[in-house]
């Protein structure tokens, strides 16, 4: 499987653009490594159709992440759509419960695939979401969603202090 290197930039300016122009949905139906986090804004449908989409290796990001889940202002009318799409997370990056409380270390929150914070009346279905770094969907301080047609294939493996 040929992926699209860079995909998560580039998908937030295809998100960017689509909101620039006015329309409030976008479709991809491309194979993308994802590098960097992937924001998806307030009154937004974004529909993954027949593709994957896999966490580049030696990343520390979330997936997807709604715009303002740091700045705890909150977003409203988000939809995630999958038609056939996959979520991987990809390679494991060493990041771990104990080594994320270390200083400079990043939090685990990033190894969510799917971080929603503050957000109302929301929907995410039709994902295969597969090999997480941490947890598949992470959802803080949000209500009315509705989550369907999920389906988890969670990695077991882990390392421990001798590798």
């Amino acid at each position: 499987m040929s992926m699209k290197p860079f995909g998560g930039a580039w998908l937030n300016e295809q998100i960017a653009g689509a909101c620039a122009r006015g329309e409030r949905t976008l479709t991809v139906s491309e194979d993308l490594e994802i590098e960097t986090t992937v924001l998806l804004p307030s009154d937004f449908h974004l529909i993954l159709k027949d593709c994957t989409l896999r966490m580049a290796d030696h990343t520390f990001c979330n997936m997807f992440r709604n715009e303002h889940a740091q700045d705890q202002k909150g977003d409203s009318h988000i939809v995630l759509e999958g038609i056939r799409a996959t979520l991987d997370g990809g390679e494991y990056n060493g990041l771990t419960e104990q080594e994320s409380v270390k200083p400079g270390r990043p939090s685990m929150t990033v190894q969510n695939t799917i971080l929603l914070a503050h957000v109302s009346d929301y929907e995410i279905s039709g994902l295969r979401i597969v090999h997480q770094r941490w947890w598949g969907i992470n959802q803080y301080a949000c209500d009315h969603g509705y989550l369907h047609d999920l389906d988890f294939m969670a990695d077991d493996r882990r390392y421990d202090e001798d590798g």
